[in-house]
């Protein structure tokens, strides 16, 4: 027969590396789904402060577009790690194009409505600046008119001998 205290022992060593056992497997488990989530909160909240920035940009420009010449007016407009804000002159009509690279590589369900590869992997949305098939000059300095993480203070203006509609950003964070 064992003693009492043997058994004791056995039962503790025993429930020790149930416990280890198990500690591993719950994190094993709970960690990548942690990292996942908290990633895709990033994506989420990253977008949002991208949204609110474009259309405050795009906003600026149309406002521009309709006041009389001279108009000025200045923003502040914040954009996130992994996304860019980009000017489109070219196109007809012009666009305010934004575009964040997602962290959790998995769709948003506001990345589904807009201009998406649906890859999983971006976010992009087009805005239209003036009204089609109107397109007045517009511009965007520094050229090419690509704006990435910072804070960057924006001066929209049209301007007052020719009309044209430009932007001029000016990183200041």
């Amino acid at each position: 027969l064992k003693s009492g205290r043997g058994a004791r022992g056995q039962a503790t060593v025993e429930f020790i590396l149930t416990l280890v056992i198990a500690l591993l497997i719950i994190t094993a488990i709970i960690l990548p789904s942690y990292d996942n989530s908290s990633n895709y909160v990033v994506d989420v909240s990253n977008l949002a402060k991208l949204r609110v920035s474009s259309d405050k940009l795009a906003d600026a420009v149309q406002y521009a577009y309709v006041s009389g010449r001279g108009t000025r007016q200045t923003i502040e407009v914040a954009i996130p790690q992994n996304a860019t804000i980009t000017c489109n002159t070219v196109s007809v009509p012009a666009t305010i194009t934004m575009k964040y690279g997602l962290l959790s590589k998995q769709s948003i369900p506001s990345c589904l409505v807009d201009d998406d590869p649906n890859d999983g992997q971006s976010c992009m949305k087009k805005i239209g600046v003036f009204p089609a098939p109107s397109s007045p000059t517009f511009s965007c300095a520094p050229a090419p008119g690509v704006y990435s993480q910072g804070l960057y203070l924006m001066s929209v203006q049209k301007s007052s001998v020719d009309g044209t509609v430009s932007v001029a950003g000016t990183k200041i964070g």
